[in-house]
């Protein structure tokens, strides 16, 4: 073959290796079809309260105004009522928001009692939520028509509790114990039934499991957090996913924290030490992420809980910049 040939040749095989990288940098990746915009943050009761009467502005000016801040926020749900309940780890209480009210609320025992590791809550039924304290190694049930906060298991010792999430399809409660590389299973009552997993790397052992999210099918999403991993369990506790390894780029985990589920069936992982929330599919495929360092709107400083509304609101504990922020989570095409 002539040269020339084979210079013709070489020319037309690099343009169909540029025209083949062209046509993949425009295929459609995984994550193009949605995005993630701000809406807004709570760090103060400030931040609630839209307009003040007149006296209650002159009684401010005389006698100073009542904040209360957000210290160190660990967890965030949305309720029946449509309020935000926040988990306080930095003030040892919960913070009740409702911004239909423009209340800003701090929840306590009667006689005043903080909580040293509040963690992870959930709502057990309307007006009844449980959460847990790593360091009591307690959960506690919280039954706002009552007022009362009490101890919620019954016959059984605890081994730090941490995520926390009740399933609507077994009418069970999962409680994550961390250092005991499993997770307990309780009735309504608060009566001890089973335990899921072991300490281990193979599917459906755990190394330091931390929280929890169970969808409405009973599906159960455990961070693996010393295994880098998420597994997905079924509602009996059978394994069905896992997916994730260690590393220091998107799609990968670093310390994976709160994990939640939208209604398209994503999954969203916060990591803490990347100042992000990553996007995947139930394969374990990366879709996409958002976040990034930094005290803006949109941005983390070590965040950790989230949780994920019917109307695919994002609500994420923005625990360093002390504040909750929440997204709203649009197809591209209803923008």
């Amino acid at each position: 073959m002539s040269s020339f040939n084979l210079r013709y040749c070489s020319i037309i095989l690099s343009f169909l290796f540029v025209f083949q990288a062209i046509a993949q940098n425009n295929n459609d990746k995984p994550g193009d079809k949605f995005t993630v915009e701000f809406v807004r943050s709570f760090s103060t009761n400030e931040d609630v309260v839209k307009d003040k009467s007149i006296g209650e502005k002159i009684v401010d000016w005389l006698f100073g105004e009542d904040v209360i801040q957000l210290v160190k926020p660990m967890k965030v749900i949305k309720d029946s009522w449509n309020r935000l309940l926040v988990l306080d780890q930095g003030a040892g209480y919960i913070v009740r928001i409702d911004t239909l009210e423009e209340e800003f609320q701090i929840v306590m025992n009667g006689n005043g009692k903080t909580f040293p590791s509040l963690v992870d809550i959930c709502e057990m039924k309307r007006g009844v939520y449980l959460f847990t304290d790593s360091k009591e190694n307690m959960v506690y049930m919280y039954n706002e028509k009552d007022d009362i906060i009490s101890p919620f298991i019954k016959n059984k010792s605890l081994n730090q509790p941490t995520g926390i999430a009740y399933n609507i399809l077994t009418k069970e409660v999962w409680v994550v114990e961390t250092l005991s590389h499993q997770i307990s299973i309780f009735d309504m009552s608060g009566k001890f039934k089973k335990v899921v997993g072991s300490r281990g790397t193979e599917p459906g052992q755990f190394n330091f499991p931390t929280y929890i999210w169970i969808d409405k099918n009973g599906i159960v999403y455990v961070i693996d957090s010393m295994n880098f991993r998420l597994q997905i369990l079924s509602p009996t506790g059978e394994i069905i996913n896992t997916f994730g390894e260690p590393g220091d780029a998107t799609g990968y985990f670093a310390r994976p924290k709160g994990v939640a589920v939208d209604s398209y069936g994503h999954i969203f992982i916060v990591d803490g030490l990347y100042n992000a929330i990553q996007a995947y599919n139930k394969d374990g495929e990366f879709l996409y992420y958002f976040g990034g360092k930094g005290s803006g709107n949109g941005k983390f400083w070590l965040p950790t809980g989230i949780f994920i509304d019917d109307e695919d609101y994002i609500y994420v504990a923005d625990s360093f910049n002390s504040r909750i922020q929440i997204f709203k989570l649009l197809k591209k095409d209803e923008k």
